[in-house]
């Protein structure tokens, strides 16, 4: 988790947005990020990869019939993961590495309502399958077409409905771990911490939209095309639940965690492999051994 954390705030904003010194000088900074940057970025992915390895042997533990199908994809994604990482990746490749991970993402989704009565987690995992059908089409339509197939339309305008899919997914989410009470919110200093990034957020945006614009899109993939109060109110919902998980089911935090710092298109495989650990985790609660809130 240290590394991951490392790469999102480090090494992911200077490779892909640039050097942000003319913002915030801070003398060699962007230099070390770079020299430092690819021994960052390795290591999450080693460390991710024999998480996802771990994850697919307890699936096979559980001797399920439905988590050895889950298991026996999830480890198909690892070695074409590899290949992709090592070799030229073919558009051949490249589409079935994305078909194969959208079926792990969808098996462990639904997965996770498996035993659980509430419409509350199907809406969770409905929201959540829609929305990666539609990161891993944005990705793969493309390359469709560069191999012959049809020109892919209204691109644009589809990610933003998984865009919107995501951000609706967190009040869901919200009310199933934490829900809806009035004793929740009596304390008014457990709701300062949760406003922190929110109010960050919200400041940056107002006094200078392009940099956060920039920022967001390149590093988590949300291109801020609805007003940014619906960000800012998201942001908050996210941030409080991840706290009020620390205190109580960790798991559920670092799962909340990872798929908040995977982003939303899962342009690679070490960004779908965080994805898959962070649903993993959700489900670990119910399906292994955890008691369901």
């Amino acid at each position: 988790m240290v590394f991951v954390i490392l790469e999102v705030l480090f090494v992911r904003p200077f490779l892909k947005v640039g050097d942000f010194s003319v913002v915030a000088p801070v003398p060699n900074l962007y230099e070390a990020i770079i020299t430092l940057g690819p021994f960052i970025l390795n290591s999450s992915f080693l460390l991710v990869l024999i998480s996802a390895g771990l994850a697919g042997y307890l699936l096979i533990k559980d001797s399920s019939k439905s988590t050895l199908i889950t298991s026996t994809f999830l480890f198909a994604f690892l070695v074409l993961g590899v290949l992709s990482v090592f070799t030229t990746s073919e558009a051949v490749l490249l589409i079935v590495q994305n078909i194969v991970a959208f079926i792990v993402l969808t098996l462990l989704a639904l997965w996770f309502t498996k035993g659980v009565t509430t419409k509350l987690v199907k809406i969770i995992s409905a929201l959540f399958i829609s929305s990666y059908f539609i990161a891993f089409w944005f990705v793969v339509a493309p390359v469709i077409f560069t191999i012959g197939g049809p020109k892919p339309a209204f691109i644009v305008e589809i990610l933003n409905i998984g865009e919107v899919l995501i951000i609706a997914n967190v009040l869901p989410l919200y009310i199933y771990f934490v829900g809806i009470k009035k004793e929740n919110y009596l304390q008014g200093s457990k709701l300062i911490l949760p406003s922190i990034p929110a109010a960050l957020f919200a400041g940056i945006y107002l006094l200078n939209p392009a940099i956060i614009s920039l920022y967001s899109t390149w590093v988590f993939g949300y291109n801020l095309f609805l007003p940014f109060p619906f960000y800012m109110v998201a942001l908050w919902f996210y941030a409080d639940l991840i706290i009020r998980m620390l205190k109580v089911k960790k798991e559920v935090a670092y799962g909340l965690l990872l798929i908040f710092i995977a982003g939303r298109n899962l342009e690679s495989v070490y960004l779908t492999l965080l994805a898959i650990l962070g649903i993993f985790l959700l489900i670990q609660t119910v399906h292994l051994g955890k008691k369901e809130p």
